[in-house]
């Protein structure tokens, strides 16, 4: 075997060689690849449940602080109207107090009309229905002067209904803006621990895109040897094949010359009248054939 034809050979398993790896590249960088596409499909769900989280906690915090001014609004001037409310009780106290009222005017009437109901009911004896009598007109006198003060009784009253309901609304607020407040918190929570997975998820594709990179540069410059080594081979088979021609024709020109010799021999030996040999004839057959 020549040079040519070695280094040919050589090149051919080279080749072999390099397309069984080029494939095994293939496969190794579509499969991470592939890795790495699923692992952008886990972080791009993550990142998307974190925005969500980040959205409905900043939702509860705007609300959080919605509620808290409305808490602010409704508690204000809470504490002039108790402070009104008690000085118009000590009012009232001393006004009653003073005019020796016991009773607000809504029970006296009460008692007026439970007397007086008493009365036309039931037969009663002749003093104990003029003691009643006496009685009613004495409530009646009290009902009069504390029918003065039935205005500030009912400012008192109303003052306190509207302190009540303040008081209702606030609490209400209070535990609707802690109960928010708790929720947002939850999300919050939640966003710190998405957020940690996050970047754990982000760090993991680094490591795999380079991975990926590698594998891809690899396979390329694998790709690139293979081309190179098949420029080689077709370059080592023209060269084979020039000198495959080359040698033909240098044995069918030894083989030409050889003939022409013998046919001249063969000349000479008929020429001559010497006896031809089987050999001869062999040899004369051949050439005229060619």
């Amino acid at each position: 075997m020549n040079v040519s034809i070695k280094r040919l050979s050589y090149i051919r398993k080279e080749i072999a060689g390099l397309r069984k790896k080029l494939i095994e590249l293939n496969d190794s960088k579509e499969a991470k690849y592939e890795e790495l596409k699923r692992h952008k499909l886990f972080l791009s769900g993550a990142i998307s449940e974190a925005k969500e989280l980040l959205r409905k906690r900043d939702e509860l915090t705007d609300s959080v602080k919605t509620l808290k001014k409305e808490r602010e609004e409704a508690s204000s001037g809470l504490k002039e109207q108790i402070a009104e409310v008690k000085e118009a009780r000590k009012k009232n106290s001393d006004s009653i107090k003073n005019l020796n009222i016991k009773k607000s005017p809504k029970s006296v009437r009460d008692e007026i009309e439970r007397m007086e109901t008493k009365i036309e009911t039931e037969v009663l004896p002749f003093e104990k229905e003029q003691k009643l009598m006496s009685l009613i007109k004495q409530k009646k006198k009290e009902l009069k002067e504390a029918e003065k003060h039935r205005e500030l009784w009912e400012k008192t009253a109303e003052l306190s209904s509207k302190i009540n309901e303040k008081r209702e609304k606030t609490e209400k607020l209070h535990e609707e803006t802690q109960k928010r407040a708790k929720e947002s918190q939850s999300y919050h929570e939640g966003m710190l621990s998405l957020s940690k997975k996050i970047s754990e998820l982000r760090k993991k594709e680094k490591e795999i895109f380079k991975q990926f990179s590698e594998l891809k540069k690899q396979f390329f410059e694998t790709n690139n040897m293979l081309k190179q080594k098949l420029l080689e081979a077709n370059e080592a088979s023209k060269h084979e094949k020039e000198e495959h021609e080359k040698e033909d024709a240098e044995m069918k020109e030894r083989q030409e010359k050889m003939l022409a010799e013998k046919e001249t021999e063969m000349t000479e030996k008929i020429k001559s009248g010497k006896k031809l040999t089987t050999e001869d004839l062999l040899a004369f057959q051949g050439s005229s054939k060619d």
